[in-house]
Parts: C-alpha cells; structure tokens; sequence
C-alpha cells in the first residue's frame, strides 16, 4: 500500500441489502472470537482445538433524516411478518474516496433500534439514531484492484429469500452452486473446491439405499454442502480436511468406528468426511431396535439435530426462539440446503 493511501477510520460507509443507506457517523462491533479447548492424548500431550467462532452485534449510527428503511426493517420483526435476513457491507475508503477494503457481514437482523435522544435547550448536536444488527459472520476483502474496475466481487440479492447472486465467477466451475450466505468467489472460491466430493458421496449413498428426493433419509447435493458450510464454512484449513467436522477430537465417538469407518485422529478428507458424515447422521436419525436393525426415521431435523448434540445455547450471534444449539443448527442446515 502506498503512503497516500491510508487507512482512515472516519472514511466509510455501509452497504445493506435493500436499503437505501444514508451515510453512517460511527460503527462499532466488529469484532470476532473462536473458542478453543483442550484435548488430552494418553501420553500427556495436550492439543488445542477451535469451537465456536462469536460475533458481537454491529451498532450503526447516523443522522436522522427523511429515510426511514432501517426502522421499518426493525420494525418488520416486530409484527408477524416474515423475518427477512440481509447481507452488507462495511467498506473503507482512502482519502481519495477509492475504496480499500470492505468487510462483508451476513444473514443479518436487526435487534434494536435507538431514537435520537431530543433536548430543546441544547442547540448545538445533532438528533441522531442507532441501530444494532446481529448477524451470522464477518469476512474481510480487500481486493482493491477488482473494486476499481468497477467488479466487487459480492452482489447481493433483492432480499435472502432470493437466491444471492455473485459477479466475477464462472458458472460452469460452480458444480452445485452458492449457498445463501457464503461467497465462493474471490478470496473465498475454495468453498467450491469440494463440490465433486459432495456430489459424489451423495450419489454413493444414495445408491447404496435405494433412496430417490423425497424418500426417508434422502441427501442432495446441496445439501449437504450447506451441512459443510454450518460446520465449517469459515475456516478454509478444516474445509479442506474435515468439512462436516465427523472427526472432531472433541466430540469422538467409538462408535464411529463401525458406523462410519473412521478411527479417531485419522488423517481427514473431505471425501472421507462426507461419506462418514452421511452414514453417521443416518445411525442418529434411525431408531434402531435391540438388534440393531434400523426400525423407523426420527425425520431430517432429528437426524441434524443429534448428529451435532450441543445443549449449550445457540451462538449469541443467532436471532432463534431455540434454547439448544443442537436445535438452532438442525433449522439452518435445512434452511440453507432446501431448493
């Protein structure tokens, strides 16, 4: 970067799906953690691994005008309307006005919104409103040269109901295609770099039960890419290895090893990992008789839902009436993978 081309916090406007954005004063929150935890081997040797990745809710805040799209979007969710989710951006210019760097925020809500604070006797502010929007992850991009040529690389969509479109990606390398809500163009193309694997393994097991769309226990493509995406959709290292997370160390099960093939710790794949994931959600959404003997289908959500088994609370990120994560991770699953 050059030196006339710093980075000056006050220079930025948002982006929200939409909504026609008058220009922001202040934005706060953005901000990511990832839990870690341990995992003890026999020897004594201690590994640490990531779990759940938090984001703090994005606070707005601008002048009040005649605009009034954030509030009716806050209000919205407050009546009995469909929630709809929006994707944007935050983005950064020089002192050029030449764009910088932009971070892309998504699935995002409002949670609340702030009046201006109104005081006759003091003439000299401004009446302001904020608004906070939760969301479901952040990413940076920073691809200055494609901004310039007039080629973002993310386009967003009349609203999430509708499928999200992308520019600069050629269609016929995306073999199933964006899931809602994560980009595979630009510095996040690596999330089509599985869907052969994906197809694949659906296909195999598809066939190895005689399941066609529709059937109990049935798996599309997309779908589970958008199973991959929930687990891993934001780290392109466990992407790579372990997509749908069926070998964490910190939720192993011996009983992997007859149902699903795999032995704790072995070197991943994502081949490897959609086709055990697949055999092992369909043990958890089966109930199976004293023999063994698969009885009857618990249905899609419970076979999701057991297959991830955190009681903890859904992340607080998440806008969800559930109490379990277990819960909240079994709707988006089939929220994101339906056609």
């Amino acid at each position: 970067m050059s030196d006339d081309s710093k980075l000056s916090s006050y220079l930025f406007f948002v982006e929200i799906d939409g909504i026609e954005t008058a220009r922001f004063q202040k934005c706060e929150g953005l901000e990511a953690e990832t839990e870690s935890f341990e995992y003890e081997e026999g020897g004594g040797e201690v590994h640490h691994f990531q779990g759940r990745t938090r984001y703090p809710n994005l606070i707005l805040e601008k002048g009040i005008n005649d605009n009034n799209e954030l509030f009716n979007w806050f209000q919205s969710i407050t009546k009995d309307e469909k929630i709809e989710r929006k994707n944007g951006s935050i983005v950064l210019k020089n002192t050029d006005g030449e764009e910088l760097k932009r971070w892309n925020f998504f699935r995002a809500l409002p949670c609340r919104w702030i009046g201006p604070k109104l005081d006759a006797r003091d003439r000299s502010s401004f009446a302001v409103e904020r608004i906070e929007i939760a969301h479901e992850g952040i990413e940076v991009d920073n691809d200055s040269l494609s901004i310039q040529n007039n080629t973002p690389w993310f386009h967003i969509g009349q609203n999430m109901s509708e499928e999200t479109n992308f520019i600069g990606a050629d269609e016929d390398s995306a073999l199933i295609g964006a899931i809602e809500g994560y980009p595979e163009t630009g510095n996040n193309s690596w999330r089509a770099d599985n869907d052969q694997a994906f197809i694949d393994a659906c296909n195999n097991y598809n066939e190895k039960y005689g399941l066609s769309e529709g059937d109990d226990g049935y798996v599309s493509p997309k779908m589970l890419k958008a199973w991959a995406m929930v687990e891993s959709g934001g780290s392109p290292d466990a992407f790579a290895t372990d997509p749908l997370q069926v070998n964490n160390p910190g939720d192993w099960d011996d009983r992997k090893t007859d149902i699903a093939g795999l032995t704790q710790n072995q070197e991943m794949t994502p081949e490897t990992s959609a086709e055990a994931a697949l055999e092992w959600r369909r043990y958890k959404g089966y109930i199976h008789d004293e023999t063994g003997t698969e009885t009857e289908w618990r249905g899609d959500f419970q076979a999701f839902r057991r297959y991830n088994g955190n009681t903890n609370p859904p992340p607080s990120s998440a806008t969800t009436e559930r109490t379990e994560h277990r819960d909240y991770y079994a709707d988006l699953v089939l929220e994101l993978g339906s056609d």
